[in-house]
Formats: structure tokens, sequence, C-alpha cells
């Protein structure tokens, strides 16, 4: 939904300068294969506070009204637990915050002057919030949401390509 936005030279140039700020200049061409020009669309990013004012220098009702359909999702539970449970869970499971995952020092201890030497097995440290039901629950309803959104935005995709200018096969 964004590179149909950024078909708009005026539109692109405004997501260029917010989120060009920082250590390098962030540079986004709506064809791009390369990695920073896959944004992503989280309640707390940058992006979901630009896609208003980004859709509003398209001057296209369409784009406006995608742009709020990804606002909207920005703001709903079930996508807003869904990304809290994945920075959760991806922060709680990365190897630098398990035990098991990246241990901090080899496995053996030694102290020669107490003359003894020991093997610690690394395991893994329980989820303590683990809930499989919650867990299951908090997926179902973000995805709910995430379709919800697809399925409102994807006529008003192909209306805002074709508000920008652009052909769009198989729809007049």
């Amino acid at each position: 939904m964004l590179r149909v936005l950024a078909l708009n030279n005026e539109a692109n140039a405004y997501l260029e300068v917010k989120l060009g700020k920082g250590k390098r200049p962030f540079t986004h061409r709506p064809g791009s294969n390369d990695r920073s020009a896959w944004q992503t669309l989280s309640p707390r990013s940058p992006l979901a506070r630009y896609l208003p004012e980004m859709a509003e220098r398209t001057h296209t009702a369409s784009c406006k009204q995608l742009a709020a359909v990804l606002v909207d999702l920005c703001h709903a539970y079930g996508y807003v637990d869904l990304d809290e449970r994945r920075g959760m869970d991806f922060h709680r499971h990365r190897p630098q915050s398990l035990d098991s995952g990246s241990p901090r020092s080899g496995p053996w201890k030694e102290d020669k002057d107490a003359g003894w030497r020991s093997f610690d097995l690394h395991l893994a440290t329980p989820d303590p919030d683990y809930d499989e039901q919650l867990v299951a629950t908090v997926a179902a309803d973000g995805l709910e949401a995430v379709a919800a959104a697809l399925n409102a935005a994807h006529l008003l995709l192909i209306g805002s390509v074709q508000d920008l200018g652009y052909k769009v096969l198989g729809f007049s």
C-alpha cells in the first residue's frame, strides 16, 4: 500500500524527507527490491503517523481512503495486540535474551585454587507468559484485523493506482 502512495512524486518526496532523518538518508522507489524500501507498518512506527499526510499530497480521494484503512488497522485492538506480542516474543526469544540461545561464556568453569572444575548445561528459559490459548487468540484476532483491512483496501489499491495515472490491466 505504501508503494501505491509512493507512485506519486510529491507523496514519495514527503516520505523520503520524513523517514530520511537519522544516520542515513531514506530513498524510496516504489518498484525497488532494496531492503529499506520494505517498511514495517506497526502501530508505533513513524510510517503510521506519516501516511495521512502522504496520501493528502496525492490529491486523490482513493489514496486518502487507502491511508485511512491503514491508520484504522494501526488502531485496531487485534493488530496492536499482535504487534506487541510479536515484539515481546522476538526480544524474549532472540539468542541474546535466552540463557540457552547465546551463552556469554563457555560451559566449563574452573577454580584452580579450590581444585574444582564444573560443566554448566544451558537450558531453555521457559516463557513466564506462555499460554497457548492466549497466543492463539492474539494471533487470530490480529490476522482478522489484517484480513479486514486487506478486504477494505483491495479495490482502493486498484482505484488509487488508476487515480495516480497508471493503467491496471483487467480493470477499466
